[in-house]
Parts: C-alpha cells; sequence; structure tokens
C-alpha cells in the first residue's frame, strides 16, 4: 500500500495524513481520499486514509466474498485479526 500511497501523492489525489493510523482500499473510487474508521466487535479504529479502490473486472468476485474494504497485511495483524474475512462497519466523517 505505501507505494500506491506515494503515487497518489505524487498525483494530488491524496493529501498527508498524520492523524491516520493506516491506509484501507475501498470499493468506490470517488472515496480515495476520504477517513475512514471501522467497527468491529465493540471496537472502533481509525482513522484510515482511503488510498485505492478495487478494480470493475473484480467487482463481481469481491461482492461474492463480501469484502468492502482491505487492510494492509501489517495494519490486519497489528488490529489482532485472525486470518479470516471479519465483520465490520465502515464509518466516514468526510465523505466527498
Amino acid at each position: 500500500m505505501e507505494e500506491v500511497y506515494e503515487n497518489r501523492l505524487h498525483w494530488n489525489q491524496v493529501q498527508p495524513c498524520d492523524e491516520c493510523v493506516g491506509m484501507v482500499a475501498m470499493l468506490d473510487c470517488e472515496r480515495i481520499g476520504d477517513k475512514v474508521w471501522l467497527r468491529y466487535d465493540d471496537r472502533v479504529s481509525g482513522p484510515f486514509l482511503t488510498i485505492d479502490c478495487a478494480d470493475k473486472k473484480d467487482l463481481p468476485e469481491i461482492g461474492r466474498r463480501r469484502i468492502v474494504v482491505e487492510l494492509s497485511y501489517e495494519i490486519w495483524h497489528e488490529l489482532g485479526f485472525p486470518e479470516r474475512p471479519v465483520p465490520m462497519t465502515v464509518l466516514a466523517s468526510d465523505i466527498k
């Protein structure tokens, strides 16, 4: 995700986010640059900077797997998630 983030900065598609605890990829490309929080169990984590989105050709498979957000491997493990999808809600404060 770091390489994608650097590219988005270079292309002026995102702004640096010092308060963000990580980066995510969302389904909708219109969300690039938005800050989101993730709620799972009784925990809320964030903000995360949305830096990437799903390729349209991948949407059927993503939908079948019911994926709404992708975290980096490092953030996934830092949050203590097991090796499987985790039910969560995406919360946003600054949708464009």
